[in-house]
């Protein structure tokens, strides 16, 4: 999940600055022998995090062979003068 930080804060041990992007990630906890992974959605504080609609590509919209016209070479249903 990527969210955006609203005020200055904390996370992974690292500042993060207002209006900087990052990631949420899982994190492995080991307490007396016995492991936990903490989802990074659970890692998620609406005090100072917002997060961000990760919106997929559209690859079908895009041109992807798409040819730049040419101007003044005059095709079939033209007339040069």
């Amino acid at each position: 999940m990527k969210v955006r930080a609203l005020k200055t804060g904390y996370f992974n041990n690292q500042r993060k600055k207002e209006g900087e992007v990052f990631e949420l990630t899982p994190l492995l906890r080991i307490v007396n022998g016995k492991k936990t992974i903490i989802a990074g959605e659970k890692r998620f504080s609406n005090i100072w995090m917002e997060k961000i609609e990760e919106r997929p590509v559209d690859v079908s919209r895009k041109e992807v062979n798409a040819k730049p016209k040419q101007e003044g070479i005059p095709t079939g249903d033209q007339t040069v003068i």
